[in-house]
């Protein structure tokens, strides 16, 4: 079985797919990854949609849920339901291999993801839960470590943007996009003596 790491990053990067191009095969592997899950952790569907019979429209509506539970523990860093209820039954047994209990949880798919997240959450230090800063990104990640953005495309995209910014490194940078130009140029009208001039740059 995963473990609660894996689980909550299960979580967070199906709250973050883009369904919209997910494939047969690519929702049957999401059924049988979220119940393995669901059932290694004690808990099992008993009301309706069970999940062998979700459907696009019913992941969808899990992840909206899934999104709505992060933001909120984001934004706030405490849970908040929004009026919302999720309604799950515990039933107790014992072992007859060990002298501990066993613990069911049942109920409905939506209530025991968010409950199961709940668990998995409540032990755990919730500011490893970060949206990611890239301005073009809002995505919300589990933080690794040092991790500051939510993949390593975002993080290249800002340190290169910062990278670009000093007016020095603008310079350089046109001074050597001036001399490949001119280098060019002299291949092309080998013999002629060539002028280039930066061009004025326009505000924006």
């Amino acid at each position: 079985m995963k473990t609660a790491e894996e689980q909550i990053q299960f979580f967070v990067d199906f709250a973050s797919r883009d369904l919209s191009i997910a494939r047969e095969g690519d929702l049957l592997n999401l059924r049988d990854d979220l119940g393995e899950l669901l059932v290694g952790n004690g808990f099992y569907q008993l009301e309706p949609p069970f999940l062998r019979d979700y459907q696009i429209e019913d992941f969808h509506n899990l992840q909206e849920e899934i999104r709505a539970f992060f933001n909120q523990l984001v934004e706030s860093r405490k849970p908040q339901s929004q009026g919302k209820q999720f309604t799950v039954q515990y039933n107790f047994f014992p072992s007859f291999i060990s002298n501990h209990a066993i613990i069911q949880h049942t109920g409905a798919v939506r209530d025991l993801c968010i409950v199961l997240l709940g668990f998995l959450l409540h032990l755990r230090p919730l500011d490893r839960l970060q949206r990611c800063p890239a301005p073009t990104c809002s995505k919300i990640f589990w933080k690794i470590k040092k991790q500051r953005f939510c993949s390593d495309r975002c993080a290249r995209r800002i340190y290169m943007r910062k990278y670009r910014n000093p007016p020095e490194v603008r310079d350089k940078e046109a001074e050597e996009s001036k001399r490949r130009y001119k280098k060019r140029l002299n291949k092309l009208f080998p013999g002629k003596k060539i002028r280039v001039q930066r061009r004025k740059r326009t505000a924006k």
